[in-house]
């Protein structure tokens, strides 16, 4: 992906960037979220693939994030947590550390459409977290066999007399 020219998700008229910055000083940058206003999305869909349920006359959505990326979408001293629920109207509930007994992100409001665009913001963070994540596995294949020198050498003799 070019990073000059960001992915664009578009859902009923509402712009979303995902900007996958390797540099970040903790605070998501509003313009990440270009939004319509309300009529505008209607019937915005949801990135992630969590269902929306009804729940006390509200609109709820647990949604799977893992717990490495509530930095992400908490933010330096909560910024992007509260841009979220500033800008959707909704309750957002991070579960408190890894040993929480809830695992999943809460996400609370009057209006349907306003719980996608949170999820949609929350998702996205999310994700942008994810992509600032030091690599965290190594694999390693030995390569060092009588079958793979042998192959090697193949190679070597078969590229040699291509000249």
């Amino acid at each position: 992906m070019d990073v000059m020219r960001p992915k664009l998700i578009w859902a009923n008229g509402v712009c979303y960037r995902v900007n996958h910055s390797q540099i970040s000083n903790g605070d998501e940058d509003p313009n990440d979220f270009i939004r319509g206003d309300d009529a505008d999305c209607e019937e915005e869909e949801m990135i992630s693939p969590a269902e929306i349920e009804e729940w006390n006359g509200k609109f709820r959505v647990l949604l799977d994030i893992p717990s490495a990326l509530y930095g992400s979408i908490i933010g330096r001293r909560g910024n992007s947590l509260h841009q979220v629920q500033d800008n959707t109207g909704c309750r957002v509930t991070v579960p408190r550390g890894a040993k929480s007994k809830v695992s999943e992100v809460e996400v609370v409001g009057e209006q349907r459409r306003r719980v996608v665009r949170a999820c949609n913001m929350l998702t996205m963070a999310a994700e942008r977290g994810r992509q600032r994540l030091a690599p965290s596995h190594f694999v390693a294949v030995r390569l060092a066999t009588q079958h793979v020198q042998n192959r090697l050498e193949t190679f070597k003799v078969g590229s040699s007399t291509d000249r």
